[in-house]
Protein backbone atom coordinates (compact mmCIF):
# COMPACT_ATOMS: atom_id res chain seq x y z
CA UNK A 1 0.00 0.00 0.00
CA UNK A 2 1.12 3.58 -0.62
CA UNK A 3 1.14 6.11 2.24
CA UNK A 4 1.21 9.90 1.96
CA UNK A 5 2.78 11.14 5.18
CA UNK A 6 3.49 14.61 6.53
CA UNK A 7 6.39 14.89 8.98
CA UNK A 8 6.64 18.15 10.93
CA UNK A 9 9.65 18.72 13.19
CA UNK A 10 12.17 21.54 13.39
CA UNK A 11 15.08 19.13 14.02
CA UNK A 12 16.47 17.28 10.95
CA UNK A 13 17.56 14.17 12.94
CA UNK A 14 14.04 13.81 14.29
CA UNK A 15 12.55 14.05 10.79
CA UNK A 16 15.04 11.47 9.53
CA UNK A 17 14.11 9.08 12.34
CA UNK A 18 10.43 9.23 11.37
CA UNK A 19 11.20 8.89 7.66
CA UNK A 20 13.32 5.80 8.35
CA UNK A 21 10.64 4.34 10.58
CA UNK A 22 8.10 4.78 7.78
CA UNK A 23 9.95 2.24 5.63
CA UNK A 24 7.81 -0.64 6.85
CA UNK A 25 7.67 -3.91 4.88
CA UNK A 26 3.97 -3.69 4.06
CA UNK A 27 3.90 -0.15 2.67
CA UNK A 28 5.74 2.46 0.63
CA UNK A 29 5.68 6.03 1.85
CA UNK A 30 5.73 9.36 0.05
CA UNK A 31 6.92 11.77 2.72
CA UNK A 32 6.62 15.55 2.86
CA UNK A 33 8.95 17.06 5.45
CA UNK A 34 8.37 20.42 7.14
CA UNK A 35 10.73 22.19 9.50
CA UNK A 36 8.20 24.77 10.73
CA UNK A 37 4.52 25.03 11.45
CA UNK A 38 3.64 27.59 8.80
CA UNK A 39 5.02 25.42 6.00
CA UNK A 40 3.05 22.49 7.39
CA UNK A 41 -0.16 24.52 7.26
CA UNK A 42 0.48 25.43 3.63
CA UNK A 43 0.97 21.76 2.70
CA UNK A 44 -2.14 20.67 4.62
CA UNK A 45 -4.23 23.25 2.80
CA UNK A 46 -3.22 22.07 -0.66
CA UNK A 47 -2.68 18.32 -0.32
CA UNK A 48 -4.37 15.37 1.35
CA UNK A 49 -2.30 13.12 3.62
CA UNK A 50 -2.97 9.72 5.12
CA UNK A 51 -1.18 10.57 8.36
CA UNK A 52 0.59 13.54 9.95
CA UNK A 53 3.43 13.21 12.46
CA UNK A 54 3.64 16.43 14.47
CA UNK A 55 6.14 17.63 17.03
CA UNK A 56 4.74 19.80 19.81
CA UNK A 57 7.14 22.71 19.26
CA UNK A 58 7.77 23.75 15.67
CA UNK A 59 8.54 27.50 15.84
CA UNK A 60 7.02 29.92 15.21
CA UNK A 61 3.90 27.77 15.87
CA UNK A 62 3.26 24.53 17.72
CA UNK A 63 1.48 21.34 16.77
CA UNK A 64 -1.77 22.40 18.44
CA UNK A 65 -1.85 25.70 16.58
CA UNK A 66 -1.39 23.84 13.29
CA UNK A 67 -4.46 21.74 14.09
CA UNK A 68 -6.44 24.78 15.20
CA UNK A 69 -5.76 26.66 11.97
CA UNK A 70 -6.63 23.70 9.76
CA UNK A 71 -9.49 22.45 11.92
CA UNK A 72 -9.69 19.18 13.83
CA UNK A 73 -12.15 17.62 11.38
CA UNK A 74 -10.05 18.56 8.33
CA UNK A 75 -6.81 17.11 9.67
CA UNK A 76 -5.53 13.70 8.62
CA UNK A 77 -4.99 11.23 11.48
CA UNK A 78 -2.42 12.88 13.77
CA UNK A 79 0.38 11.19 15.71
CA UNK A 80 2.27 13.50 18.03
CA UNK A 81 5.99 12.63 18.24
CA UNK A 82 7.65 14.64 20.97
CA UNK A 83 10.11 14.67 23.85
CA UNK A 84 7.49 16.25 26.12
CA UNK A 85 5.21 14.07 28.24
CA UNK A 86 3.03 16.86 29.60
CA UNK A 87 0.80 17.42 26.57
CA UNK A 88 -0.81 13.98 26.24
CA UNK A 89 -4.18 15.06 27.65
CA UNK A 90 -4.31 18.04 25.32
CA UNK A 91 -3.25 15.87 22.37
CA UNK A 92 -6.22 13.54 22.75
CA UNK A 93 -8.51 16.55 23.18
CA UNK A 94 -7.69 17.41 19.54
CA UNK A 95 -8.35 13.77 18.54
CA UNK A 96 -4.77 12.65 18.00
CA UNK A 97 -4.70 8.92 17.36
CA UNK A 98 -1.48 8.42 19.33
CA UNK A 99 1.26 10.14 21.31
CA UNK A 100 4.85 8.92 20.87
CA UNK A 101 7.67 9.90 23.20
CA UNK A 102 11.13 10.37 21.63
CA UNK A 103 13.14 8.24 21.21
CA UNK A 104 10.68 5.57 20.09
CA UNK A 105 11.08 1.92 19.17
CA UNK A 106 10.19 0.71 15.68
CA UNK A 107 7.58 -1.68 17.08
CA UNK A 108 5.88 1.15 18.94
CA UNK A 109 5.99 3.36 15.82
CA UNK A 110 4.39 0.56 13.79
CA UNK A 111 1.52 0.43 16.26
CA UNK A 112 0.94 4.16 15.82
CA UNK A 113 1.04 3.87 12.05
CA UNK A 114 -1.38 0.94 12.09
CA UNK A 115 -3.75 2.91 14.27
CA UNK A 116 -3.57 6.00 12.05
CA UNK A 117 -4.30 3.94 8.96
CA UNK A 118 -7.12 2.00 10.60
CA UNK A 119 -5.21 -1.27 10.58
CA UNK A 120 -4.79 -1.72 14.32
CA UNK A 121 -6.63 -1.23 17.57
CA UNK A 122 -8.29 2.15 17.83
CA UNK A 123 -8.12 4.26 20.95
CA UNK A 124 -10.69 3.47 23.58
CA UNK A 125 -14.07 4.94 22.62
CA UNK A 126 -15.34 8.13 24.14
CA UNK A 127 -13.43 10.55 26.35
CA UNK A 128 -10.35 9.03 27.89
CA UNK A 129 -7.48 9.73 30.24
CA UNK A 130 -4.06 9.27 28.59
CA UNK A 131 -1.80 6.99 30.63
CA UNK A 132 1.89 6.49 29.75
CA UNK A 133 3.38 3.09 30.62
CA UNK A 134 6.75 1.77 29.45
CA UNK A 135 7.06 4.40 26.74
CA UNK A 136 3.58 4.02 25.26
CA UNK A 137 0.53 6.17 25.83
CA UNK A 138 -2.95 4.67 25.85
CA UNK A 139 -6.32 5.98 26.98
CA UNK A 140 -8.39 4.73 29.89
CA UNK A 141 -12.07 5.42 29.24
CA UNK A 142 -13.43 7.86 31.81
CA UNK A 143 -16.48 5.67 32.36
CA UNK A 144 -14.24 2.89 33.72
CA UNK A 145 -12.44 5.08 36.28
CA UNK A 146 -13.69 4.55 39.84
CA UNK A 147 -11.55 7.02 41.76
CA UNK A 148 -8.15 8.72 41.75
CA UNK A 149 -5.79 9.16 44.69
CA UNK A 150 -2.66 11.23 45.27
CA UNK A 151 0.64 9.31 45.34
CA UNK A 152 3.56 11.69 45.92
CA UNK A 153 4.47 13.20 42.51
CA UNK A 154 2.02 10.82 40.79
CA UNK A 155 -1.64 9.93 41.05
CA UNK A 156 -3.11 6.42 41.11
CA UNK A 157 -6.02 5.95 38.72
CA UNK A 158 -8.26 3.12 39.95
CA UNK A 159 -10.26 1.72 37.03
CA UNK A 160 -12.60 -1.24 36.86
CA UNK A 161 -9.82 -3.51 35.58
CA UNK A 162 -6.49 -2.05 36.79
CA UNK A 163 -4.61 0.63 38.72
CA UNK A 164 -2.57 3.09 36.64
CA UNK A 165 0.12 5.59 37.64
CA UNK A 166 0.00 9.03 36.04
CA UNK A 167 2.57 11.77 36.58
CA UNK A 168 0.45 14.85 37.30
CA UNK A 169 -1.05 16.73 40.23
CA UNK A 170 -4.46 16.37 41.83
CA UNK A 171 -5.19 20.06 41.26
CA UNK A 172 -4.48 19.83 37.55
CA UNK A 173 -6.42 16.60 37.12
CA UNK A 174 -9.38 17.97 39.04
CA UNK A 175 -9.56 20.92 36.64
CA UNK A 176 -9.21 18.74 33.54
CA UNK A 177 -11.93 16.32 34.66
CA UNK A 178 -14.40 18.99 35.71
CA UNK A 179 -17.78 18.48 34.05
CA UNK A 180 -17.21 14.74 33.47
CA UNK A 181 -19.04 13.43 36.59
CA UNK A 182 -15.82 13.59 38.64
CA UNK A 183 -15.63 15.42 41.95
CA UNK A 184 -12.78 16.23 44.32
CA UNK A 185 -13.86 14.84 47.70
CA UNK A 186 -10.59 15.14 49.59
CA UNK A 187 -7.22 16.80 49.02
CA UNK A 188 -5.97 13.35 48.00
CA UNK A 189 -9.07 11.86 46.32
CA UNK A 190 -11.30 12.36 43.28
CA UNK A 191 -14.30 10.08 42.70
CA UNK A 192 -16.38 9.23 39.66
CA UNK A 193 -19.93 10.02 40.78
CA UNK A 194 -21.33 7.44 38.37
CA UNK A 195 -19.68 4.75 40.51
CA UNK A 196 -20.87 6.06 43.89
CA UNK A 197 -23.53 3.68 45.23
CA UNK A 198 -23.79 4.94 48.81
CA UNK A 199 -22.37 7.18 51.51
CA UNK A 200 -22.29 7.41 55.29
CA UNK A 201 -21.18 9.96 57.91
CA UNK A 202 -17.99 9.46 59.91
CA UNK A 203 -16.57 11.21 62.95
CA UNK A 204 -15.85 14.96 63.04
CA UNK A 205 -18.02 15.81 60.05
CA UNK A 206 -16.28 13.60 57.50
CA UNK A 207 -18.12 11.21 55.21
CA UNK A 208 -17.18 8.18 53.19
CA UNK A 209 -18.56 7.01 49.86
CA UNK A 210 -19.07 3.43 48.79
CA UNK A 211 -18.07 2.68 45.20
CA UNK A 212 -19.51 0.10 42.84
CA UNK A 213 -16.54 -2.23 43.36
CA UNK A 214 -16.90 -2.19 47.15
CA UNK A 215 -14.10 0.29 47.88
CA UNK A 216 -14.65 3.12 50.35
CA UNK A 217 -13.20 6.61 49.89
CA UNK A 218 -13.05 9.25 52.61
CA UNK A 219 -14.77 12.59 52.00
CA UNK A 220 -13.46 15.57 53.96
CA UNK A 221 -15.81 17.97 55.74
CA UNK A 222 -14.70 20.70 53.32
CA UNK A 223 -16.05 18.76 50.33
CA UNK A 224 -19.11 17.00 51.79
CA UNK A 225 -21.65 19.69 50.83
CA UNK A 226 -20.55 19.68 47.18
CA UNK A 227 -20.75 15.89 47.17
CA UNK A 228 -24.28 15.76 48.56
CA UNK A 229 -25.44 18.48 46.17
CA UNK A 230 -24.05 16.61 43.17
CA UNK A 231 -25.53 13.29 44.29
CA UNK A 232 -28.98 14.87 44.63
CA UNK A 233 -29.00 16.70 41.31
CA UNK A 234 -32.26 15.98 39.40
CA UNK A 235 -30.33 14.73 36.36
CA UNK A 236 -28.82 12.03 38.51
Amino acid sequence: MSIRALVVDDEPPARRAICQALQVPWASATVTECADGQTAIEWLRRQAFDVAFLDIRVPPLDGFEIIRRIGVHRMPPVVFVTAFEDFALRAFDVRAVDYLIKPFRQERFNESLDRALGRGAAPLPGPGLPIKTAGRTTRVALSTILWIEAASTYVRVHSTDDVHLLRTTMDRLSRELAGNHFLRVHRSAIVNLDHVVGWAPLARGDYEVLLSNGERVRVSRRHRRALLQRLHEPSR
